[in-house]
């Protein structure tokens, strides 16, 4: 992923770590399937669907920033 098109610059580091968490939480999604413990899978997934949220949300407010930017630039606000 290319954060930098993706988040700001002050939540780059904060994306990675998401992204980071996602990962770990597959491998543990994984183990706790295979030793049949499915409410701790199914938990893990619930985190995973969680730090997904939080990329999106951090996307979102990119998103409105770069609005927010170019309606200055545009001079919608002085």
């Amino acid at each position: 992923m290319n954060y930098h098109n993706h988040f700001k610059q002050e939540d780059i580091q904060i994306a990675k770590a998401e992204v980071k968490c996602i990962n770990d939480l597959f491998v543990l999604t994984e183990l706790n399937l295979d030793a049949g413990k499915l409410d701790q899978a199914y938990r893990r997934a619930e985190d995973i669907l969680h730090s997904i949220k939080r990329l999106i949300d951090l996307n979102e407010e990119k998103g409105r920033e770069e609005i927010r930017a170019m309606l200055v630039r545009l001079g919608a606000f002085r």
